[in-house]
């Protein structure tokens, strides 16, 4: 099932992630941007990928509170919705992970490292690299619209 959404949805989901890697990332990251991002917008490499996948995405910018350090996160377009938030969710993991010094976002409830996103039985989840079977929870809580 092919997954296209409007903005909102994805700044909504965007911020459901951020609310569950905890307060360090809802009090210290802002979502400053939800737009389009075309393949002409990327740099080479990134962009030879994509076109290749004939693949869209939307960009969300995320700034630290009070820093100028800028990241960016990528929703992708045209794949089923859990393949969108296990996309988005890593790539807001990774900059979480980095703007607060590789401290485990969300840290995995028995080790000391990240739970991982993936999808699993056509749902984004949160899952133990080295425990899956135990170790495994929604990245959108049940309240969230996954429509």
């Amino acid at each position: 099932m092919v997954h296209e959404q409007p903005l909102a949805h994805v700044r909504d989901t965007a911020e459901a992630i951020l609310d569950r890697l905890g307060s360090d990332a809802r009090t210290h990251v802002d979502i400053t941007e939800v737009a389009p991002y075309g393949t002409e917008d990327m740099p080479g490499a990134d962009r030879l990928i994509l076109e290749l996948h004939s693949l869209s995405h939307v960009r969300i910018t995320l700034s630290e509170s009070g820093r100028k350090n800028i990241g960016y996160a990528l929703y992708p377009l045209g794949v089923s919705e859990p393949d969108a938030v296990v996309a988005l969710a890593s790539h807001i993991q990774d900059y979480i992970m980095e703007i607060g010094s590789g401290r485990p976002a969300p840290a995995c409830p028995n080790h000391q490292h990240p739970m991982m996103a993936e999808a699993v039985d056509e749902m984004a989840v949160w899952r133990c690299p080295h425990d899956a079977a135990n170790n495994v929870e929604p990245i959108l809580g049940s309240s969230h619209d996954h429509s």
